[in-house]
C-alpha cells in the first residue's frame, strides 16, 4: 500500500491511488480513512523527511539548469514549470514541502473560516424549516482536520516530484558564491555543493515579531496560535491586516471575547475604503473591541491565564492571549545573500525588478521574501512567468503587479481587484474617475432577519468607463470575485457590464443592473444604488447621488 501512495500519481486529495481504493472498496474499507491513517503513521516516523533526501550527500557537485532555493508556493511550481521545458530540476528547504500558506497560513484559515461558515449556517437553519440542536466547533477535531489535509498535500508534492523527476534537497542551504550553494543535510549534517544556471530565491517569510513591544516573548504568532490544543475565552490580537483580520472574525463567532488594535484607522490598509468601513463597522456591531490608530507598547503577565496590554490609545486591556499579527519578515537570514553581491532593502527583503531579476545576472527572486505582494497566487504566477521568460522564448514574460485579485476570508468575506476608488483618482484625476456602488441585504439574510452587510462596488475610468476597479464584501463573494477578475483583465467597460444578462436570483446579478443614466448631467463622482431585493427586478433601479 505503502508503494502504490508512493509511486503512483494520486487521485484523490487524500494521495491514495486509484488502485488501492478499488482494493479497500472491494473488501468495504473507506480508503480516504485508511489513507489518512497511513499518512498520520509516515508522519510520526519521520519518513517523509528521510524520503525527501532524494539526493544523497557527497563531497561531488551536482549541477541543475534551474534550481529553486524554496519549496513554498513560489519556488515549487517554478522548479515545476521549469521541468516542462525538460530541463534538470532542484527544490532545496529546510522545510517540508508547500510553504507558509499550506503549513501556517491560508490552506488552514480557509478550513477554520469554512467551519464557522458551516456552524452559522446550522444556526439560521431554523428560519430555513432546517434544525441543528446545538452546533458547534470542536477545535481540537477541527485541529486534526487540518492537520490530516496539510500532511495529504505534503505527500502529493514529494509524488509530483518524484513522478517528474526533480529532486528535492531537504537541508539548509547557504550561498558560497552567486551560482554555488552548500546544502547540509539536518540529520547528518553532511554537507554537498550544489550549483545552477539559474536560481530563483524563494525562501518566504515568517511572522514578524516586533522587538518594539515590551514583552513581546508573551505573544503568540500565527504558528503558535495554529498550535494551540485549547482555545482562550478572551484574546487580544496585535494588527489589523489580513490574519489580524481573518482571525478575529474567526474567533468571536465562537463566544470567544475579541479586541484588536491596528496602526491605520482602517481595517487591511489596501482595501477600498468603502468596503472596510462596512466591515469594520460590522465587526463592532459583533462585539468585537477594536482601537484603530493604536501602537501596542507593551504586554505583561499576570498569572498563567492572564495578560495585560498596554498601548497608546486606550486604557489597558486584559486577556487570556496575546496574538501579534503584526506583519511578516523575509527569510533572507543565513542564507549568505552577503556572499552573491545581491541588494536587500533595509527591512531584509530582495530587490527585484518586474521581471524578477535580482541584482545578480542568473540570481531572481519571487514571493514574499520580494516584499512586493505576499500573496501565494502572485508567488506562483510570478514564478511561472519568471520561468517562461527564461527558457520559453518571450522576452516580455512577467506579471502584471496592478491586476491582483484577491480574498480576505472575513466574515463576510470581501473580494478586490484592480484599483480602489482613491487609487483611481490618485492615478487618473478626480474628474476621470466614476464609481458604481450597490448597498444590501444578502436574499440568504431576507430569511433570517441577520443584520449582515452587503456593498458591490465598480470604480471605472472616464470617458471610456474602463472598469478598472471591483470591490465587494457580502456572503458569497470569495466566490464570485475571480469572474471579475477575468473582467478587468480582458478590459471590460460598464457598458460590457451592463449589455450581460443576469443569473437571477443571485447575488452575482447586483454586478450587471447597476444602470446607467439617459443624461450625463445626472452623474456625480459616485453613484449609490439602494438595490431591490433579487425578487422584485420589477423595482426602479435609478440612482440617489451619493
Amino acid at each position: 500500500f505503502f508503494f502504490l501512495m508512493i509511486r503512483r500519481p494520486p487521485r484523490s486529495t487524500q494521495g491514495v491511488s486509484s488502485a488501492a481504493s478499488d482494493v479497500y472498496k472491494r473488501q468495504g474499507i473507506n480508503a480516504e480513512y485508511m489513507g489518512i491513517l497511513m499518512i498520520r503513521l509516515l508522519n510520526k516516523q519521520n519518513v517523509f523527511q528521510r524520503m525527501a533526501l532524494t539526493l544523497p550527500f557527497s563531497s561531488a557537485a551536482k549541477h541543475y539548469d534551474f534550481l529553486s532555493l524554496g519549496g513554498g508556493s513560489g519556488g515549487l511550481f517554478a522548479a515545476q514549470h521549469a521541468k516542462t521545458y525538460n530541463k534538470n530540476v532542484a527544490i532545496i528547504d529546510r522545510h517540508k514541502l508547500g510553504g507558509r500558506c499550506v503549513h501556517a497560513g491560508c490552506v488552514i484559515k480557509k478550513i477554520i473560516y469554512n467551519a464557522i461558515n458551516i456552524r452559522t449556517d446550522m444556526e439560521h437553519g431554523a428560519h430555513y424549516g432546517v434544525t441543528f440542536s446545538s452546533p458547534k466547533v470542536e477545535w481540537l477535531k477541527l485541529k486534526k482536520t487540518w492537520e490530516d489535509h496539510v500532511h495529504s498535500m505534503h505527500l502529493e508534492y514529494l509524488q509530483t516530484c518524484n513522478k517528474d523527476g526533480i529532486d528535492f534537497i531537504q537541508g539548509n542551504a547557504k550561498f558560497i558564491s552567486p551560482h554555488e550553494l552548500q546544502v547540509e543535510n539536518p540529520e547528518t549534517h553532511e554537507q554537498t555543493i550544489v550549483t545552477a544556471d539559474h536560481i530563483v530565491i524563494a525562501t518566504g517569510s515568517r511572522a514578524l515579531m516586533p522587538s518594539v513591544i515590551d514583552g513581546i516573548s508573551h505573544c503568540l504568532n500565527v504558528d503558535s496560535f495554529f498550535a494551540l490544543k485549547s482555545l482562550p475565552k478572551s484574546v487580544y490580537i496585535i494588527g489589523g491586516g489580513y490574519i489580524g483580520t481573518e482571525i478575529a472574525c474567526s474567533l468571536a463567532p465562537l463566544g470567544i471575547k475579541t479586541s484588536l488594535c491596528m496602526c491605520e484607522d482602517s481595517l487591511v490598509h489596501f482595501l477600498d475604503r468603502d468596503v472596510s468601513d462596512l466591515l469594520m463597522n460590522y465587526m463592532k456591531e459583533s462585539g468585537i473591541k477594536i482601537f484603530p490608530k493604536g501602537r501596542v507598547n507593551k504586554v505583561t503577565k499576570i498569572d498563567s491565564k492572564t495578560f495585560e496590554i498596554s498601548a497608546g490609545n486606550h486604557a489597558p486591556q486584559k486577556a487570556e492571549a496575546v496574538i501579534c499579527a503584526a506583519g511578516i519578515a523575509p527569510n533572507t537570514e543565513g542564507i549568505g545573500l552577503e556572499n552573491t553581491g545581491v541588494k536587500t532593502t533595509p527591512s531584509g527583503c530582495i530587490v527585484a525588478d518586474d521581471y524578477e531579476n535580482t541584482s545578480v545576472p542568473g540570481l531572481y527572486a519571487i514571493g514574499d521574501v520580494t516584499g512586493k505582494v505576499i500573496l501565494t497566487p502572485v508567488a506562483k504566477t510570478a514564478g511561472r512567468r519568471l520561468v517562461t521568460r527564461i527558457f520559453g522564448g518571450k522576452p516580455d514574460s512577467k506579471l502584471d503587479y496592478s491586476l491582483i485579485p484577491t480574498v480576505v476570508f472575513s466574515h463576510p468575506p470581501i473580494g478586490k481587484v484592480g484599483l480602489t476608488e482613491n487609487e483611481a483618482i490618485a492615478k487618473f484625476g478626480k474628474d476621470s474617475v466614476r464609481c458604481y456602488k450597490s448597498k444590501f441585504s444578502p436574499l440568504f439574510h431576507e430569511i433570517t432577519k441577520h443584520n449582515e452587510p452587503g456593498l458591490f462596488k465598480l470604480v471605472c475610468k472616464l470617458p471610456e468607463e474602463k472598469v478598472v476597479g471591483v470591490h465587494a464584501i457580502g456572503r458569497g463573494v470569495d466566490e464570485m470575485i475571480q469572474g471579475y477578475a477575468v473582467t478587468i483583465t480582458a478590459g471590460a467597460t460598464k457598458y460590457d457590464y451592463d449589455n450581460t444578462l443576469a443569473i437571477h436570483p443571485t447575488e452575482a446579478e447586483r454586478f450587471v443592473q447597476m444602470q446607467q443614466l439617459h443624461s450625463i448631467s445626472q452623474f456625480n463622482r459616485c453613484l449609490l444604488y439602494t438595490s431591490p431585493s433579487p425578487r422584485d427586478l420589477s423595482t426602479s433601479r435609478m440612482p440617489s447621488s451619493a
